[in-house]
């Protein structure tokens, strides 16, 4: 039974969070002005909006994007906060 449970969570472990997939998908990190989160959506302020790959993001878990005059609001399927805070280590 230990074994069996071992093997069930090996294959349910999400994979690490990757930065450069995250701002390819934004556009590069030269592209992202500001972000943060509440729940599950991340905000991000872009400087341009056309930049980004919405297949990429869907990929990546993104379940929609609001786009707002000055920022886009990604709702993601996971909390937002953990890929927050990978994009702003890398646009600090």
């Amino acid at each position: 039974v230990f074994i069996l449970l071992m093997c069930f969570r090996k294959r349910n472990k999400k994979p690490a969070i990757s930065s450069s997939d995250w701002l390819i998908a934004l556009g590069g990190k030269d592209n992202i002005l500001s972000t943060y989160s509440r729940g599950s959506r991340l905000v991000l302020s872009l400087k341009n909006k056309d930049a980004i790959n919405r297949e990429d993001l869907t990929k990546l878990g993104t379940k929609s994007i609001i786009e707002m005059s000055d920022k886009i609001t990604l709702v993601l399927n996971d909390d937002a906060s953990k890929i927050n805070d990978v994009i702003s280590e890398k646009t600090e």
